[in-house]
Protein backbone atom coordinates (compact mmCIF):
# COMPACT_ATOMS: atom_id res chain seq x y z
CA UNK A 1 0.00 0.00 0.00
CA UNK A 2 2.88 2.13 1.06
CA UNK A 3 6.29 1.96 1.53
CA UNK A 4 9.59 3.27 3.21
CA UNK A 5 12.68 4.35 2.07
CA UNK A 6 15.98 1.93 2.07
CA UNK A 7 17.48 1.23 5.38
CA UNK A 8 14.15 2.95 7.37
CA UNK A 9 13.02 0.47 10.12
CA UNK A 10 9.26 0.04 11.31
CA UNK A 11 5.89 -0.32 10.45
CA UNK A 12 3.94 -1.16 6.44
CA UNK A 13 0.50 -1.69 5.88
CA UNK A 14 -0.11 -4.57 2.95
CA UNK A 15 -3.62 -5.52 1.91
CA UNK A 16 -4.82 -9.50 1.73
CA UNK A 17 -7.07 -8.40 -1.46
CA UNK A 18 -8.45 -6.28 -3.91
CA UNK A 19 -11.90 -4.74 -1.49
CA UNK A 20 -8.76 -3.74 1.53
CA UNK A 21 -6.22 -2.48 -1.25
CA UNK A 22 -9.10 -0.57 -2.55
CA UNK A 23 -10.15 0.71 0.62
CA UNK A 24 -6.96 1.61 1.82
CA UNK A 25 -5.64 3.45 -1.19
CA UNK A 26 -8.77 5.67 -0.59
CA UNK A 27 -7.58 6.47 3.16
CA UNK A 28 -3.82 7.56 1.65
CA UNK A 29 -5.33 9.28 -1.25
CA UNK A 30 -7.81 11.35 1.86
CA UNK A 31 -4.71 11.46 3.61
CA UNK A 32 -6.10 9.84 6.56
CA UNK A 33 -3.71 7.02 7.41
CA UNK A 34 -2.11 8.55 10.37
CA UNK A 35 1.91 7.94 10.13
CA UNK A 36 4.45 8.30 13.29
CA UNK A 37 8.35 7.98 12.34
CA UNK A 38 11.38 8.97 14.81
CA UNK A 39 14.64 10.74 13.43
CA UNK A 40 17.70 11.19 15.08
CA UNK A 41 18.88 13.75 13.62
CA UNK A 42 22.23 16.32 14.24
CA UNK A 43 21.47 19.38 15.90
CA UNK A 44 18.58 20.70 17.24
CA UNK A 45 15.93 22.48 15.60
CA UNK A 46 15.48 26.20 17.10
CA UNK A 47 10.82 25.57 17.04
CA UNK A 48 10.60 22.70 19.25
CA UNK A 49 7.46 21.82 16.81
CA UNK A 50 6.69 22.81 13.26
CA UNK A 51 5.21 22.40 10.48
CA UNK A 52 7.27 22.10 7.09
CA UNK A 53 4.97 22.86 3.74
CA UNK A 54 7.70 22.09 0.64
CA UNK A 55 7.17 20.48 -2.25
CA UNK A 56 9.39 17.63 -3.18
CA UNK A 57 10.66 16.35 -6.64
CA UNK A 58 13.93 14.85 -7.97
CA UNK A 59 16.68 17.34 -7.38
CA UNK A 60 17.79 18.97 -10.50
CA UNK A 61 21.32 18.94 -9.63
CA UNK A 62 21.08 15.13 -8.82
CA UNK A 63 18.87 13.06 -10.66
CA UNK A 64 19.61 10.50 -7.85
CA UNK A 65 18.13 12.13 -4.92
CA UNK A 66 15.16 14.36 -4.03
CA UNK A 67 14.84 18.14 -2.99
CA UNK A 68 12.76 20.96 -2.65
CA UNK A 69 11.71 22.15 -6.22
CA UNK A 70 9.15 24.99 -6.47
CA UNK A 71 7.60 25.34 -9.55
CA UNK A 72 6.98 22.35 -12.37
CA UNK A 73 8.45 18.81 -11.08
CA UNK A 74 7.42 19.50 -7.43
CA UNK A 75 4.57 17.90 -5.94
CA UNK A 76 3.11 19.68 -1.96
CA UNK A 77 4.95 17.59 1.02
CA UNK A 78 3.73 18.81 5.11
CA UNK A 79 5.77 17.36 7.46
CA UNK A 80 5.37 18.18 10.84
CA UNK A 81 7.31 17.68 13.17
CA UNK A 82 8.37 17.84 17.24
CA UNK A 83 11.19 17.53 19.27
CA UNK A 84 11.22 14.99 21.81
CA UNK A 85 14.94 14.50 23.46
CA UNK A 86 17.67 17.50 23.02
CA UNK A 87 20.85 15.11 22.93
CA UNK A 88 24.90 15.48 23.60
CA UNK A 89 24.49 19.17 24.46
CA UNK A 90 22.16 19.93 21.63
CA UNK A 91 24.31 18.21 19.07
CA UNK A 92 21.97 15.83 18.26
CA UNK A 93 17.97 15.27 18.80
CA UNK A 94 15.20 12.60 18.73
CA UNK A 95 12.51 13.93 16.64
CA UNK A 96 9.06 12.99 15.92
CA UNK A 97 7.42 13.25 12.11
CA UNK A 98 3.89 13.09 11.45
CA UNK A 99 3.37 13.23 8.15
CA UNK A 100 0.20 14.79 6.04
CA UNK A 101 1.76 13.72 2.38
CA UNK A 102 3.90 10.54 1.64
CA UNK A 103 6.36 11.75 -0.87
CA UNK A 104 9.57 10.11 -1.84
CA UNK A 105 12.38 10.53 0.64
CA UNK A 106 10.23 13.31 2.59
CA UNK A 107 10.72 13.51 5.87
CA UNK A 108 15.13 13.05 4.78
CA UNK A 109 14.25 15.58 2.64
CA UNK A 110 12.67 17.99 5.20
CA UNK A 111 14.85 16.90 8.03
CA UNK A 112 17.87 18.80 5.72
CA UNK A 113 15.63 21.65 3.98
CA UNK A 114 15.67 22.43 8.06
CA UNK A 115 19.21 22.46 8.71
CA UNK A 116 19.14 18.90 10.76
CA UNK A 117 20.03 16.17 8.67
CA UNK A 118 19.65 12.84 9.79
CA UNK A 119 22.79 10.84 11.17
CA UNK A 120 23.81 8.12 9.16
CA UNK A 121 22.26 9.84 5.63
CA UNK A 122 24.76 9.87 3.67
CA UNK A 123 22.50 10.91 0.50
CA UNK A 124 20.95 14.02 2.25
CA UNK A 125 23.84 15.25 4.61
CA UNK A 126 23.91 13.15 7.54
CA UNK A 127 26.78 11.19 6.30
CA UNK A 128 29.49 9.48 8.63
CA UNK A 129 32.08 12.34 8.08
CA UNK A 130 29.13 15.23 8.78
CA UNK A 131 28.00 13.50 11.34
CA UNK A 132 31.31 12.81 13.16
CA UNK A 133 31.96 16.45 12.63
CA UNK A 134 29.05 17.77 14.02
CA UNK A 135 28.55 15.51 17.45
CA UNK A 136 31.74 16.49 18.82
CA UNK A 137 31.02 20.60 18.60
CA UNK A 138 31.21 22.74 21.39
CA UNK A 139 34.00 19.91 22.56
CA UNK A 140 30.76 17.74 24.07
CA UNK A 141 32.51 14.76 23.18
CA UNK A 142 35.68 13.48 21.78
CA UNK A 143 35.98 13.16 18.13
CA UNK A 144 37.10 9.44 18.64
CA UNK A 145 34.03 9.32 20.39
CA UNK A 146 31.80 11.19 17.66
CA UNK A 147 33.79 9.25 15.01
CA UNK A 148 32.56 5.72 16.58
CA UNK A 149 28.86 7.01 17.37
CA UNK A 150 28.69 8.40 13.43
CA UNK A 151 30.56 4.71 11.84
CA UNK A 152 28.09 2.77 13.62
CA UNK A 153 25.27 4.50 11.53
CA UNK A 154 24.83 1.81 8.73
CA UNK A 155 21.60 3.72 7.36
CA UNK A 156 19.89 6.88 8.17
CA UNK A 157 18.46 6.67 11.75
CA UNK A 158 14.79 6.65 10.60
CA UNK A 159 12.01 4.51 12.23
CA UNK A 160 8.13 4.14 10.91
CA UNK A 161 6.78 4.01 14.93
CA UNK A 162 3.37 4.14 14.09
CA UNK A 163 0.86 3.77 11.24
CA UNK A 164 -3.63 3.93 12.27
CA UNK A 165 -6.12 4.31 9.95
CA UNK A 166 -10.01 2.39 10.02
CA UNK A 167 -9.76 -1.02 8.64
CA UNK A 168 -10.92 -1.39 5.63
CA UNK A 169 -13.37 -4.19 5.80
CA UNK A 170 -14.64 -4.23 9.92
CA UNK A 171 -14.59 -0.31 10.17
CA UNK A 172 -12.82 -0.38 13.26
CA UNK A 173 -9.95 2.34 13.68
CA UNK A 174 -6.80 0.37 14.12
CA UNK A 175 -3.46 1.68 15.41
CA UNK A 176 0.17 -0.50 15.09
CA UNK A 177 3.40 0.56 17.10
CA UNK A 178 6.46 -1.11 17.03
CA UNK A 179 9.64 0.14 18.69
CA UNK A 180 12.89 1.58 16.98
CA UNK A 181 15.31 -1.87 16.42
CA UNK A 182 18.65 -2.15 18.61
CA UNK A 183 20.85 0.19 16.06
CA UNK A 184 18.95 3.37 16.87
CA UNK A 185 18.26 2.24 20.46
CA UNK A 186 22.37 1.82 20.80
CA UNK A 187 22.52 5.55 19.06
CA UNK A 188 20.56 6.92 21.02
CA UNK A 189 21.85 5.39 24.12
CA UNK A 190 25.38 6.47 23.12
CA UNK A 191 24.58 10.52 22.94
CA UNK A 192 22.35 10.60 25.79
CA UNK A 193 25.73 9.90 27.47
CA UNK A 194 26.82 13.64 26.53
Amino acid sequence: MHRIDKGTSGLLVMAKDAAAQAGLQEQFARRSVRRRYLAIVLGTPERETGRIDAPIGRDPKDRLRMGIVRGAGGRQAISNFGVRVKLSGGNASLVEWQLETGRTHQIRVHSREMGHPIIGDDTYGGGESAAAGFLRRNEVMSASAARSIAESCARPMLHARSLGFVHPVSGEDVNFAVDPPLDFVDVFAELSKY
